[in-house]
């Protein structure tokens, strides 16, 4: 199994179609739970499970850089405390939508430190388990997100891959995205709702899809619907999308679109047209101009002008090699994105190996050594003003077998490190 695969799983759609209530971490912590319950699941026809993930497992796999770790557990409550309506896709129940936990329990005990314990309430646990009709995700991209909405969205592509999203009436959008009371006009729901989440999945070098919205109907003042649109980033010139059949546009034609209006399937329709009219080199070219023309007042009618009357015809003509270099930079860019993203999992594992060393090393020191280590840290937590942090070791309400999971990366962990007189060996 490569790295990629470890952090596979299956989203049910019912799960994915819920009204998200939840924040972004939230969401976040969420999918950890789905995906290493799946992982580690024994496969029994009893759906009466209780599983358990290492408590800094769940904050790394959740992309939590923050120190605050009376936060973290905080929005980790949360998720059992919050009420979801389910299935909103499901057109059958003609808004007769089921409400569940999405978590029946989540719990802590003091003779196993560090780790979390958690069951799935009883209307979700066999969609986490079992899903039937699902998206295939990836935690590491969908948790990699900012936005919530960004995570919404792809979390729709992704189950419908194969076909078109179905357009979507405004009061199902609301409930989807968690916005059922904010947000009044399709301005604000553009302006703070779908071009950040259109933007980052269209920007994301591991997202391989471009996104447009348009409100329905055209022109009308009361916009009734949403339709999603997507397409592949890098198909080939002159193929249909297997996406979607209304656009098809090449991922560096995309890029070449001034941020402000990707979001827009008028821009989109228009290069579309003019690929298929006069292939991607004129439409390229033209783009191109534009965009070195910076036309500030009106940007779509400047590079409508320049397709219809060909302002870069001569451009074009001292750029005979403009595919070759194009191509040499995107080869170069792959190689650079797989050796990252190699490099991040590598240090993700020795990060965690780390971890490990450091807290089995501390577990086995006597009482009197753990008591000067955390004087020392403590010392030097608050010199630093981190107040909170010497708090929860003065305490003494954390079992000190959890303290290192708890402080990582704090002066209670260089305190542990400077004992270990080059027995362990960092980074």
């Amino acid at each position: 199994m490569d790295n990629n695969e470890i952090y596979d799983f299956k989203k049910d759609v019912t799960i994915i179609a819920i009204s998200h209530n939840l924040t972004a971490l939230e969401l976040r912590i969420y999918n950890t739970l789905v995906m290493y319950a799946q992982k580690s699941s024994n496969n029994s026809d009893s759906y009466n499970q209780k599983f358990s993930i290492p408590l800094r497992t769940l904050m790394d796999m959740s992309y939590y850089k923050s120190k605050n770790y009376r936060y973290f557990l905080k929005s980790l409550e949360a998720i059992k405390k919050t009420e979801v309506k389910i299935d909103l896709l499901n057109d059958k129940l003609k808004g007769n939508y089921l409400s569940a936990y999405l978590c029946s329990q989540i719990s802590f005990y003091e003779d196993q430190p560090g780790l979390v314990f958690y069951e799935f309430s009883s209307d979700i646990v066999k969609l986490v388990l079992d899903p039937k009709k699902y998206a295939p995700l990836q935690l590491m991209i969908t948790n990699q997100l900012e936005s919530k909405f960004s995570m919404i969205l792809y979390g729709l592509i992704q189950f419908y891959r194969k076909v078109e999203i179905p357009e979507m009436d405004i009061m199902k959008f609301r409930e989807l995205f968690g916005i059922l009371n904010k947000y009044e006009s399709p301005a604000h729901i553009m302006n703070e709702v779908l071009k950040p989440a259109v933007n980052e999945i269209n920007h994301s070098p591991q997202i391989p899809y471009i996104v447009t919205f348009k409100f329905l109907p055209e022109g009308a003042k009361i916009k009734k619907s949403i339709k999603f649109r997507f397409s592949a980033k890098n198909i080939a010139i002159g193929e249909s999308s297997i996406l979607d059949k209304d656009i098809v546009l090449p991922s560096r034609i995309f890029d070449l679109i001034p941020s402000a209006y990707r979001g827009l399937y008028e821009i989109i329709e228009m290069l579309q047209r003019y690929i298929e009219l006069n292939g991607a080199e004129y439409v390229v070219s033209n783009m191109v101009y534009t965009n070195e023309k910076n036309p500030k007042k009106n940007y779509i009618a400047y590079l409508t002008k320049a397709l219809e009357s060909d302002y870069a015809a001569g451009d074009r003509a001292k750029n005979a090699d403009f595919e070759r270099i194009r191509r040499e930079k995107e080869e170069q860019e792959k190689a650079v994105k797989a050796r990252l993203e190699k490099e991040a999992l590598e240090k993700m594992e020795r990060r965690e190996n780390r971890r490990k060393s450091l807290e089995a090393y501390f577990n086995d020191l006597p009482d009197e050594k753990k008591e000067g280590i955390k004087e020392t840290a403590i010392i030097r937590l608050e010199s630093m003003k981190f107040k909170e942090e010497a708090d929860i070791i003065r305490s003494g309400k954390m079992p000190d077998s959890d303290l290192v999971s708890a402080l990582w990366d704090t002066e209670f962990f260089n305190a542990i490190e400077n004992t270990m007189k080059g027995e362990y060996i960092a980074d």
